[in-house]
Formats: structure tokens, sequence, C-alpha cells
């Protein structure tokens, strides 16, 4: 059996968004999901392409500046992305960090499990877990997958909070409701084992499976693993 663990952040793909992958590790929870353009699945709304509105990255850059400044979340939370990663700017952590959090003040729920993510790791910010546990929450609460499934790991490994896993459950259960394969993967594993939830082979199955669809790739040799014992 196989769990992932994200480590990633959303990487920069628009001028209008960011989008994130995820990486899976074999057994153990040592990642977080973030909003990079990836390293971290999948996740986010995707727009329109520099090439489809005809914008360079260092004009998308000064646009992004400029909308922030007006209180254009989604514009702070992709500048945050270009700061994070060195992406057409000078990398600047601390700024990234500052970005995130008036990306998430100003109710994007991506900004807040980004802002989560740096709160976690001590990344622009003093190492804080009530905080980045605060912010996976609020993004979680808003739609966010990928900050149900940071918050869900916490509660799973236990560090930084109580290990619950009834409530990493729910949070993988409501992650993987809201379209993130790893999430459904995770959940999966903990049907398997009968973690926080009954034991229930044929649950584990449907859910590796769908990780799987949504191209999880740990989902899918969890889900060949299954199968290949019935």
């Amino acid at each position: 059996m196989t769990r992932v663990a994200l480590a990633g952040v959303w990487l920069l793909v628009s001028a209008c968004s960011a989008c994130g992958i995820t990486v899976p590790i074999s057994m153990g929870l040592t990642g977080l999901a973030r909003h990079n353009a990836p390293e971290r699945k999948e996740w986010g709304a995707r727009y329109q392409s520099r090439e489809q509105i005809g914008k360079t990255l260092d004009r998308a850059i000064q646009l992004w500046h400029e909308s922030c400044d007006t209180g254009d979340a989604r514009a702070c939370l992709n500048l945050g992305v270009a700061y994070e990663n060195g992406e057409g700017v000078a990398k600047n952590v601390n700024l990234a960090a500052q970005l995130y959090q008036k990306a998430c003040d100003g109710g994007n729920a991506f900004g807040c499990t980004n802002a989560g993510v740096m709160y976690q790791t001590g990344q622009g910010v003093a190492k804080d877990m009530n905080r980045a546990m605060q912010h996976y929450q609020m993004a979680c609460n808003e739609g966010d997958a990928r900050g149900c499934l940071d918050l869900g790991m916490v509660y799973e490994s236990g560090e930084g909070a109580k290990r619950n896993m009834n409530r990493a459950a729910q949070l993988y259960e409501k992650g993987c409701a809201g379209g993130d394969p790893t999430a459904c993967t995770n959940l999966g594993l903990l049907y398997q084992t009968g973690q926080g939830v009954a034991k229930d082979m044929k649950r584990a199955g449907q859910l590796y499976k769908k990780a799987c669809e949504g191209n999880e790739a740990t989902g899918c040799a969890n889900l060949a693993q299954i199968e290949k014992r019935r």
C-alpha cells in the first residue's frame, strides 16, 4: 500500500490564475499540497493562457501588481506564486507569504491554502502550526479541496496537532468530493486499513479508482494491488 503525500506548490500557469499538481511519495505524510503551477496535483481553475491574452510574463506581472493593489485577490495569489518561485521576478518568499495572506484576506481560498503551507513550513513567516491549520480550514470551508487535504494530513500525522483519524477521514472525504485525487487515495488507504473509518475494501477500491481516474498514480497502483487479490 502506498500513500500520497503532497509536496509542492501551485505553480504559475496563466496570467489570470494558478494551478498545481501533486507529487506522490511512498508511505508517510511528509508533503503539503500547495497551489503552485504544479508540484502538487492539478488544482485550481484555468483561465486564459498568456498566449491567449497576448501578454508576456513581464507584462502579466505588472498587471498582477496593479490588480492586487486594487484588491484583486486572484492577482495577489498569482503574484505570490511568481515571487515564491522566482518566475519573472527575483525570488522573495517573504513577499510571497504576504501576497498569499492578502489573497486569503480577499476571499481567495487558494491563497489561504498557500499561506497555510508557508506557516506550516516556516517559509517567509515564523513557523506556526495553529495559523497553518486555521488557514487550511478557511480554504477547505471556501471550497479548496487542497486545503481539506493538507488539514487532513495534519490530523493523520499528528504533527502540530493531536492525531485524529476520524477527523482526517472527514477532511479527506471532503477533499475527494471536491475533486482532489490525492485526498481520494489517502481516504482509500484509511478504508483499506480501517483507520478512522470502518474497514471496507470495496469502498477503498472505489476511492482508488476515482483517484486513478484523476491521474493520481498512487491511487492507480493501490487499485491494481487490490484487484490482484480478488
